[in-house]
């Protein structure tokens, strides 16, 4: 087994972000290049339309929240430079349009950022999770954790006792939601490991100031 090249996508600059999805056309590979946003054809990589924003995207993930599957982008990112509108640090594309939606941002702090992006099927249908510090989710009385569901925002179980700062959020096979899940890992990361849900694990570390 060995490593094969396959290609970076151009204007130079580090790649910070990998998703696969379904668009509607079968599974695909996405991959950031600062603040542009990439999609392999088998062959080359081809820029994702209008995806070109003001700063680095730093997680993306795929949800279909009932209207069609979306790519779900989140980052340092404030504005569109393609069109000039407004981002928040999160946006979304629906397949089949050319147009990132600005899709609000589930924080009382706009410089601290998404974390981690996960979709999961708790039982009443997939939805999108995400992690971040303890102001994310302050609005739903959910520090650390929020969910979306295609049009408004909620809170997991009252948030991340402690307030730590989520890592990320990995989801058993159990999840039926058709994005890539990353397992549970077989080693506990630093800090807590707490259960939120059916099949779906929450690792927080906390900051040097919460843990004094």
């Amino acid at each position: 087994m060995h490593w094969s090249a396959a290609g970076i996508p151009p204007l130079g600059g580090s790649g910070t972000a990998i998703a696969k999805y379904d668009m509607g056309t079968g599974p695909q590979l996405f991959a950031t290049r600062e603040n542009w946003i990439y999609r392999w054809t088998g062959s080359t990589w081809a820029f994702v339309d209008q995806a070109y924003f003001d700063d680095y995207v730093t997680q993306m993930c795929g949800y279909d929240d009932g209207q069609g599957p979306a790519l779900y982008a989140s980052g340092y990112f404030t504005h569109s430079l393609w069109t000039g509108g407004s981002m928040s640090h999160l946006a979304m594309q629906r397949a089949g349009t050319n147009d990132w939606v600005n899709i609000g941002y589930p924080s009382s702090d706009q410089n601290e950022l998404a974390v981690d992006m996960k979709v999961f099927d708790d039982g009443s249908g997939p939805q999108l999770y995400v992690t971040g510090y303890p102001t994310m989710g302050v609005f739903q009385n959910s520090p650390g954790i929020v969910r979306w569901n295609g049009s408004t925002w909620s809170g997991v179980g009252g948030g991340i006792p402690g307030a730590a700062r989520v890592a990320s959020c990995g989801c058993s096979t159990t999840d039926r939601a058709p994005s890539s899940i990353l397992r549970r890992p077989s080693r506990s990361a630093p800090g807590s490991s707490l259960q939120s849900g059916a099949g779906m694990s929450i690792h927080g570390r906390r900051s040097a100031e919460t843990s004094q």
